[in-house]
């Protein structure tokens, strides 16, 4: 997968969306691209977009391959995450991929980044168990003393 000609056949890669409050209107949940993955070859990885670049108004040509418009449709909740695997046609190849096969978009190299995963729900942790000292007992006086 050295070079990505024309002629070649459709790469399989595994792209990531998740959804989350619209950072215009935090009352509206909206659809996002995280992350594309080469499955297999040199440049095998995950692959980040810039925050700028998640919006989907900017992935139109992904978002009408049947595997991404599925996964799109079926979220319908604030914090799901769904990867699905897919064929890229060389079209849309081309819009995510150098000639070399490096992941760029719009002109800009795309990062490695972590899995996106859900968040682990905080387990409330225990309250300190606070120990009470004991009460203070008066120290034993000798009669003596008190004369």
């Amino acid at each position: 997968m050295s070079t990505h000609d024309e002629d070649e056949c459709d790469e399989r890669v595994k792209i990531t969306i998740f959804t989350a409050a619209d950072s215009k209107d935090s009352r509206t949940t909206v659809s996002l691209i995280y992350s594309i993955e080469v499955l297999y070859g040199p440049n095998a990885g995950i692959y980040g977009f810039a925050p700028e670049h998640r919006e989907l108004r900017f992935h139109e040509a992904l978002c009408k391959l049947p595997v991404i418009a599925g996964i799109i449709r079926a979220m319908k909740n604030r914090g799901q995450i769904r990867r699905g695997i897919l064929e890229l046609p060389a079209e849309v190849y081309k819009l995510y991929f150098d000639k070399f096969g490096n992941p760029v978009f719009n002109n800009d190299y795309l990062e490695e980044t972590q899995q996106l995963e859900k968040p682990k729900p905080r387990t409330p942790e225990p309250a300190p168990v606070k120990t009470i000292p004991p009460p203070a007992v008066p120290q034993k006086k000798s009669l003596q003393s008190i004369y």
